[in-house]
């Protein structure tokens, strides 16, 4: 488990790249930035299967925007 102590675009995807991250826990923002920021695309995070999504609702649209940007499963659990 990586948890940083706050968030800054650059260090968070340099982190999950540095570390081979597979599963990723977030809350919706980072899951949004993920699917729609475009230094995303500058990295490779072609090992992260999996994004998961908690705390808050989720838009189908941005699940489906981070299947087709990573390949990754993304899935939402709220309660």
């Amino acid at each position: 488990m990586v948890v940083p102590p706050g968030f800054e675009p650059e260090t968070f995807l340099r982190t999950v790249v540095k570390y081979k991250l597979t599963k990723l826990n977030l809350a919706p923002p980072l899951v949004t930035f993920l699917a729609k920021h475009p230094i995303v695309d500058k990295y490779d995070l072609s090992h992260v299967a999996h994004v998961g999504s908690e705390g808050a609702p989720l838009d189908k649209e941005v699940e489906y925007a981070v299947l087709q940007r990573l390949g990754s499963e993304c899935c939402k659990a709220t309660g």
